[in-house]
C-alpha cells in the first residue's frame, strides 16, 4: 500500500493541474484503410464515433506550465452519450509531462527523441520510428478561435476525462505524415484528412475527473 510520504514524493515529480500551456500545433482527423483499433475503450464500454478516422496532433509547448514536444494519437468515442477524444498513444519530451500525463489524466505517456529539422519533424522512441511529419504554417488573418476539447484516458482500466480549453489563431495548412510506423494497425490515406494550424495558441488542461464521477455530478 502506497504511503502519504510515497505520494507525496511522486506528486512532486510533476506540476499540479491545471497545466498553462502555450506554443504551436498541428492537427488533423486522416481516414484509414481499415476500422481504427479501439479495443481498449471498447472494453471500457465506449463507442467509437467514426469507424475509420485516427486523430494525429503535434504540439510543441514553448512556454507556459512546461515546455515540450508532444505526438498524440486519438480517436473519436463515446462514453454514454458524451463525445471525447481517447488519447490511445502519445508521446513526450519531457520526463514531467510523462509523469504527470500518467498520474493527473490516466494517459499513456511515453518518452520519445523529436528531431526538428526545417519544415519536418522525426519521431523516436526506445523501439524506433513513431512517425515523421512534415509541417506548413501559413500566415492567417483570421481572428482568434476558441475550442473545448474534451480528452479521456483510459492508462489503468478506468475512464479519466477533462475538458481543455483552447484558444489560438487557426490555418488550415494542417500536417502531412511523411512516415508512420509499422506498429500501428492502421494506415493513414494520404490526402484523405481535416485539419489545421495554429502558430500560436493558449490551452487549459484542468484536474481529471472519473466518468462515474462525472456522471454523479450532472445528475444531481
Amino acid at each position: 500500500m502506497t504511503n502519504d510520504a510515497e505520494t507525496t514524493e511522486e506528486l512532486a515529480k510533476f506540476p499540479p493541474p491545471p497545466w498553462r500551456l502555450h506554443g504551436q500545433h498541428w492537427g488533423a482527423l486522416f481516414r484509414t484503410d481499415r476500422p481504427v483499433d479501439a479495443t481498449e475503450a471498447t472494453a471500457l464500454g465506449a463507442k467509437t464515433i467514426f469507424s475509420k478516422r485516427l486523430g494525429v496532433a503535434l504540439l510543441h509547448y514553448t512556454s507556459g506550465t512546461l515546455s515540450y514536444d508532444e505526438l498524440i494519437v486519438s480517436v473519436p468515442i463515446r462514453i454514454g452519450l458524451r463525445p471525447y477524444m481517447w488519447i490511445r498513444d502519445i508521446w513526450v519530451s519531457d520526463t514531467q509531462s510523462q509523469a504527470g500525463g500518467i498520474h493527473i489524466w490516466n494517459l499513456p505517456k511515453q518518452m520519445a527523441a523529436f528531431d526538428w529539422n526545417e519544415k519536418t519533424v522525426t519521431i523516436n522512441d526506445a523501439i524506433g520510428l513513431v512517425a515523421r511529419l512534415r509541417l506548413n504554417s501559413a500566415p492567417t488573418h483570421w481572428p482568434w478561435a476558441f475550442a473545448i476539447v474534451p480528452i479521456a484516458g483510459s492508462l489503468n482500466g478506468t475512464w479519466q476525462t477533462a475538458t481543455a480549453k483552447w484558444r489560438g489563431r487557426v490555418s488550415l495548412s494542417k500536417p502531412i505524415v511523411e512516415e508512420w510506423s509499422d506498429r500501428f494497425s492502421e494506415r493513414l490515406i494520404p490526402g484523405r484528412a481535416i485539419g489545421f494550424s495554429s502558430s500560436r495558441f493558449l490551452m487549459t488542461i484542468p484536474a481529471a475527473v472519473t466518468a462515474a464521477k462525472r456522471s454523479e455530478t450532472n445528475n444531481r
